[in-house]
């Protein structure tokens, strides 16, 4: 790893953390990854693994709360195949693997995990933390 990332990561870190306390978030469970866990209600069976197909709701958001995108305002859930590099952004496809039918989590994103260093050429600057809320719906395992 570069000292420029180490020193990104780093910053990450510190964003998230900054945020975890003023929030007052007791529960979150950080990764090795740097991505953060928050559950906010269980869910039933397996949990997700790499080549599950999934249904899920989502709401993205960056961290003062104003959303960026979310498949409810057209309900249009996020249709996906769980470990398929580049049809989901890193830390929601990490996360995803953490989650089970029917369970609602936030997952707190370092950049690395979301859009990286140049964003998503709109909305999303490069270099920034952002959080999903996800709702997995339905989980067809392969």
């Amino acid at each position: 790893m570069t000292e420029m990332a180490e020193r990104r990561d780093a910053l990450d870190e510190e964003i998230i953390k900054k945020h975890i306390i003023e929030k007052n978030i007791t529960n979150a469970q950080r990764q090795a990854s740097g991505l953060y866990y928050v559950p906010k209600t269980p869910g039933t069976g397996d949990l997700i693994q790499k080549g599950d197909s999934v249904r899920v709701h989502y709401i993205g958001k960056f961290l003062d709360g104003y959303k960026f995108e979310s498949s409810y305002d057209n309900n249009q859930p996020l249709r996906t195949k769980v470990g398929v590099v580049g049809m989901i952004v890193k830390g929601m496809d990490e996360g995803l693997q953490l989650m089970r039918k029917d369970e609602v989590a936030t997952l707190i994103l370092p950049s690395n995990l979301g859009y990286g260093m140049y964003g998503n050429g709109g909305s999303i600057p490069g270099r920034t933390v952002i959080q999903f809320e996800v709702k997995v719906l339905s989980v067809k395992k392969n």
